[in-house]
């Protein structure tokens, strides 16, 4: 039976029944079910999440309402949550199915392969030889390095389905794990060319493109999954594909057809696509399709901020400057008022600043722009407070850790502004000018084995980055590692959309290859 059948089997009606009419508990839950019913089916998962969690307050011993509730965390990518609601439902059917398939796919997302394993097992024992119980044990059994079990599951699968997308998907993986990069991709050609909107099938071509740097290719497949699912994470991806192989009109099209989003996070993840593309700001403030968006815009004058170019700033947030500082445009300020300081401009970027952070004492660009002023008047402590708290909240601005470590110079602490560079470079994921900050600081120190450490493993996990392999190569030709350069070289090439030399394998490093399928 239908979860949305059990509930509205307590109170008659539904959706179409006022909670206010229900006069017990247990009705008053099966309303507000029903109607979160209703809201899942129409994607709105933020409030389908709320009207569950004011039935579970009516009645929290019914296995359907936690399994809705797992469904919109699922749909919200609120893992931990969704975690939380099907254990729940669990622990109050045993047999649930939905439950223990959903448990066994979250725990393998988060790496916990054994849990993921066991919960596989339970629904094997309830249905012997269900497949996509067989395909989740498979999964875990990679991911717990037993290749052959995986392997042996999977022609099981295949045995009773020979065109099983998901038994190729474990064979593909299986052969990526070895590294043989090339037969991975080519186990998977059948099984699209059959159906090109397949996710799994989709995502692990996504994984495998992503790794050799087939730009073509990843721009094709990211696109597809961003037209299947154009959550905000998927269409970040095709965008920064279509960068990634410069194409920037393309790129910017996909930005400016995402809702629009003023936060840190977005902001923080655009401006590493353009710059691990390599995308000259100029490029980028020439495209009408981000040059009507507000949000878009902020990204750039960040970037262009990280990158030296305070002079395209004063252009991007004109209008900024034209505004008193707002509740609502404290971002755009601070970034503005970093760019009238870097310009020349000091009395008014401290006066900016010191407006932006009597709203919000925390924004990072103001509290940079007070910490360079407090610096250049030699009041170092006062400058070390500030950049402290930039560097904890905002660890990707290498502006941050560069000033860091020029005041502890300055202090005379040559030993603490070594272990804040080898920090800031600790801390990197996809932030390719502190990768160079922390290049040009180690090279100076004549720490070329740690540059390419640091590098080898930046263009592990960004393979995509342009910048990243350009500063792999150069760090490598300082050394005279030639097999170094040619790998580069190729990658770069790649880059550039010429065809794909299986010979020369990718820099390896980062997650597993089964916690890398389930976390993309």
């Amino acid at each position: 039976m239908r979860t949305s059948h059990i509930l509205g089997a307590f109170c008659l009606g539904g959706a179409a029944l006022s909670m206010s009419a229900c006069s017990s508990p247990a009705e008053r839950a099966a309303a507000a079910g029903a109607q979160a019913q209703q809201l899942l089916d129409g994607g709105r998962y933020r409030e389908a999440v709320t009207q569950l969690d004011y039935a579970l307050r009516e009645r929290d011993d019914l296995p359907g309402l936690w399994l809705l509730l797992g469904r919109a965390k699922m749909a919200l990518r609120d893992a931990p949550g969704a975690y939380a609601a099907y254990r729940n439902a669990l622990d109050q059917d045993p047999s649930n199915r939905e439950a223990l398939f959903s448990l066994s796919q979250l725990s393998l997302a988060a790496g916990q392969y054994g849990e993921a394993e066991d919960y596989a097992g339970q629904v094997l024992l309830l249905t012997p030889g269900e497949p996509n119980a067989l395909v989740l044990q498979a999964f875990a059994a990679l991911g717990l390095g037993r290749a052959a079990d995986a392997g042996r599951l999977a022609a099981e699968v295949l045995k009773n389905d020979p065109t099983s997308e998901l038994g190729f998907t474990i064979k593909s993986m299986i052969a990526y794990r070895d590294g043989d990069y090339a037969e991975a991709a080519s186990l998977l050609q059948e099984p699209f060319r059959r159906d090109t909107n397949s996710i799994d099938v989709l995502r692990q071509l996504r994984r495998i493109y992503r790794k050799t740097a087939d730009i073509r290719n990843m721009v094709i497949v990211t696109g597809r999954i961003a037209r299947l699912q154009p959550d905000e994470i998927n269409q970040l991806d095709y965008a920064r594909s279509l960068y990634a192989a410069g194409d920037v009109a393309r790129g910017g099209r996909v930005l400016q057809a995402m809702k629009p989003d003023t936060g840190a996070t977005r902001r923080s993840a655009i401006v590493a696509m353009w710059m691990n593309g390599a995308v000259a700001p100029e490029m980028l403030t020439a495209d009408s399709a981000i040059g009507g968006k507000k949000w878009v815009r902020l990204a750039l004058a960040e970037m262009c901020n990280r990158m030296g170019r305070a002079d395209l700033v004063l252009g991007i947030l004109g209008d900024e400057r034209a505004t008193d500082v707002r509740i609502d445009n404290v971002d755009g300020q601070g970034a503005l008022a970093a760019a009238l300081f870097a310009t020349g401009h000091r009395s008014e970027a401290i006066r900016r600043a010191q407006a932006v952070l009597a709203i919000e004492e925390r924004q990072p660009w103001a509290l940079l722009v007070r910490a360079w002023d407090a610096f250049d008047r030699k009041a170092l402590d006062a400058a070390l407070r500030d950049v402290r708290v930039v560097v904890a909240d905002s660890p990707a601005l290498s502006e941050g850790h560069e000033l860091l470590a020029a005041i502890y110079r300055a202090q005379g602490e040559v030993s603490a502004a070594d272990r804040a560079v080898v920090n800031a470079s600790r801390n990197l994921s996809d932030e390719v000018d502190k990768l160079q900050y922390s290049v040009s600081y180690l090279t100076d120190k004549s720490k070329l084995g740690m540059v390419l450490s640091l590098t080898k493993d930046f263009v592990a996990r960004n393979p995509l980055s342009r910048a990243g392999w350009k500063l792999r190569r150069d760090a490598c030709a300082s050394t005279g590692d030639t097999g170094c350069v040619t790998r580069a070289t190729e990658f770069l090439g790649r880059l550039s959309g010429k065809s794909i030399d299986y010979s020369v394998d990718p820099e390896e490093g980062g997650a597993s290859a089964a916690e890398e399928f389930f976390a993309s």
